[in-house]
Parts: structure tokens; C-alpha cells; sequence
């Protein structure tokens, strides 16, 4: 089985997380020109995504970049 290596650039997985959960709840610009609405509540576990992007290979190396994950985060 082949080991894998994963780069997660861990703000724009956050950030986009959060402007994809607003656009699933419905959260839309009020105005053309207006950023694109984030959905404060959405969170994501760095440690299960490398887990699913990994799909069951062995991760040789995981690199994240960006952001620090909060402590209650399994990485």
C-alpha cells in the first residue's frame, strides 16, 4: 500500500468551509458588491479531513499550513 503526503492550507479550508455552510443554509449576499457570507458555527477536525483524504492509506507525512488548529482539534 502506498503512503501518502498530505498539504492542507488549514485557513482556506476554513474559511471556505464556513462560506460553503452559509451558502447550504441559505445565507446570501444582500448585495452584488458584499463578500460572500460565512457561517460562523461551521468547524472542521484537521485530523478526521487528513483521515478521509488519506482514504486508508498510511500518511507518511501531513503538512498543514495557515492557521493553527484550536487545541481541541485530534491533529
Amino acid at each position: 500500500m502506498d503512503n501518502c503526503v498530505i498539504l492542507v492550507d488549514n485557513s482556506n479550508v476554513f474559511i471556505e468551509g464556513q462560506k460553503h455552510s452559509a451558502r447550504k443554509k441559505g445565507i446570501l449576499k444582500t448585495t452584488p458588491d458584499e463578500k460572500d457570507p460565512c457561517d460562523p458555527s461551521w468547524r472542521v477536525d484537521f485530523g478526521s479531513l487528513i483521515s478521509q483524504v488519506a482514504e486508508g492509506k498510511p500518511v507518511l507525512k501531513a503538512i498543514l499550513v495557515g492557521s493553527t488548529p484550536p487545541r481541541s482539534d485530534s491533529i
